[in-house]
């Protein structure tokens, strides 16, 4: 039976039009950890369906009895990175909780997976944002992702801003409190009043 709590909704819109064939850079990776069924191995993971399995036809291989000939799905829509049971003997797990056969459940970078007795770790790979180079300059600015232009870094308004209506200081600024102690001595009282007295 499925629990409504080990649910969620997954976004992604089965009539995108996804590059299949564009499977030369990958955007996860299966890590499988030494253990009873050989060393540690990596395997790359593609857009699209990825079977994992013990069958040879499988993208990824596992060599495991224990394992079904057609184990899972892993699969990877726009930037929804999704499990799927393949209704396997031995069950799959993502952390301590065995999934449903058939239910498509949203993995995250990091992801402990357990295909029968085989352990394994899904990360998901980053894309790098192109970025811009700038030459050095005087100005405050902070080179972003290409996405965005630069941003520019303000500096916390004069005094007249920070006051409200009354006169109160909000707030004082590193710069007001030099220009105090040159004009004269200053002294701050309870409730953010102050005196000034010149020297």
């Amino acid at each position: 039976m499925i629990r409504m709590d080990d649910t969620q909704r997954l976004d992604y819109n089965d009539d995108e039009e996804e590059p299949w064939a564009n499977r030369d850079r990958p955007v996860g990776n299966l890590h499988m950890f030494a253990g009873i069924h050989g060393g540690t191995q990596d395997f790359p993971i593609y857009r699209g369906e990825n079977i994992i399995g013990r069958h040879a036809n499988c993208d990824i291989t596992l060599p495991a009895q224990s394992v079904s000939k057609k184990h899972a799905i892993l699969e990877v829509r726009g930037d929804c990175h999704t499990i799927c049971d393949n209704n396997s003997l031995n069950k799959t797990r993502r952390g301590k909780t065995a999934l449903a056969p058939n239910v498509h459940y949203a993995l995250s970078d990091g992801d402990f997976l357990l295909f029968a007795d085989v352990a394994c770790r899904y990360t998901i790979v980053k894309v790098k944002a192109e970025t811009t180079e700038v030459e050095d300059s005087e100005d405050d600015s902070v080179l972003v992702p290409a996405t965005q232009g630069a941003l520019a870094i303000e500096k916390t308004p004069g005094a007249a801003i920070r006051r409200i209506a009354r006169g109160t200081v909000l707030a004082r600024d590193s710069g007001d409190e030099e220009n105090e102690e040159e004009e004269g001595q200053t002294r701050w009282h309870e409730g953010g009043t102050r005196h000034t007295a010149a020297i």
